[in-house]
């Protein structure tokens, strides 16, 4: 299950509790340059770092046997991160999994491999785990992220959700599909 490993990215692991705090902070600023201006004044600008730690922490210690996170590691720090597991959704089949989430640290990072060398890595895991189907949620309108699942040969299979935060901020999803 080796991964392809793009310039200046030493390695993609898995995860463990001690990561819980690097990928915290790495989601909470991913957030704020992906989608910056997808979703201007959503809550998760207020986010604190450390609460998006304890809640890593918490989902690392409790994993089941069917969820996984992988990090990549760039000069010693964690760069990017990819979470899957069981597809979540109400129409999953026997052999569904999902990408749940996958963030690099900052806009820097894009386009230098990181990326598509964590979703192979994590797609090469649930193959080798009987996946049949592996399915991800995207923001409608995020067309950089949409580019890159397309690369990667996930299509958008017609399934669409809307999901609302605390703020009252609206995410428009659409669902992609790839059967590995």
């Amino acid at each position: 299950m080796a991964a392809q490993r793009p310039a200046g990215v030493v390695s993609v692991r898995r995860a463990g509790p001690l990561d819980a705090e690097a990928i915290g902070r790495l989601q909470v600023r991913g957030w704020r340059w992906a989608y910056r201006d997808l979703l201007p004044g959503a809550g998760f600008a207020r986010l604190p770092e450390a609460t998006m730690a304890q809640r890593w922490r918490s989902l690392l210690d409790r994993a089941g046997p069917e969820d996984r996170t992988w990090v990549a590691e760039r000069g010693g720090a964690v760069a990017g991160f990819c979470h899957t597991g069981r597809c979540r959704d109400a129409d999953a089949q026997p052999g569904w999994f999902e990408v749940h989430a996958i963030y690099l640290d900052d806009e820097s990072l894009t386009g230098r491999g990181i990326g598509r060398a964590l979703l192979q890595h994590a797609l090469d895991d649930m193959r080798s785990r009987g996946a049949a189907t592996v399915t991800l949620w995207v923001l409608r309108d995020n067309a950089r992220a949409r580019r890159f699942y397309e690369a990667a040969g996930f299509r958008a299979d017609g399934a669409e959700k809307v999901e609302t935060d605390g703020d009252g901020v609206r995410y428009d999803e659409v669902r992609y599909r790839l059967t590995p």
